[in-house]
């Protein structure tokens, strides 16, 4: 870890998403401990703000996508 005298947990793993049932969601933290990578699926236009699942009904009326982003781990001192 690049985080002397803390003890941390790294998430890398598929997830359920609760707003979006059946959709695909995956983080992978990278090596440096610093940054990670998004990635996942979801139905409707980019910023829909609808929440919606990725059943096949609902694929077959909004339409599939796929999406992704790196993104930076934020490490604060008060363990929240």
């Amino acid at each position: 870890s690049n985080y002397p005298d803390t003890t941390t947990t790294v998430f890398n793993h598929e997830y359920a998403d609760p707003f979006h049932p059946l959709c695909k969601r995956r983080i992978q933290v990278n090596p440096n401990d610093l940054t990670f990578h998004y990635s996942g699926t979801a139905v409707g236009p980019k910023d829909d703000p609808v929440r919606r699942g990725c059943s096949t009904e609902e694929i077959q009326k909004y339409g599939l996508r796929q999406g992704a982003f790196d993104g930076n781990i934020i490490i604060t001192t008060n363990g929240q």
